[in-house]
């Protein structure tokens, strides 16, 4: 199976939709600095494996509560399934 990207857009989706300010987001996935999350949801900057992984771990914790993170749950899913099928 493809790798998971998550994409700036979807970071910040998830930012906003967790309702948290860029600082409690950059603690959450531990961050040093905030600033550099402002280039990821930018599309500046792509984040690295373990940035990716602590992304997507906190998406995952938070599926049950949010339907719209359900849904990009399922949208990241399936790119990383077309990806393989490439």
């Amino acid at each position: 199976m493809a790798l998971k990207e998550i994409v700036g857009s979807e970071i910040a989706l998830l930012r906003k939709t967790l309702k948290l300010s860029e600082g409690e987001f950059a603690e959450r996935i531990d961050l040093a600095d905030r600033l550099q999350l402002k280039e990821y949801e930018g599309g500046k900057r792509k984040p690295g494996p373990k940035m990716r992984k602590a992304l997507l771990k906190l998406l995952s914790k938070s599926t049950g509560k949010y339907s719209r993170l359900k849904k990009l749950q399922t949208t990241i899913d399936e790119r990383a399934k077309q990806k393989s099928l490439q």
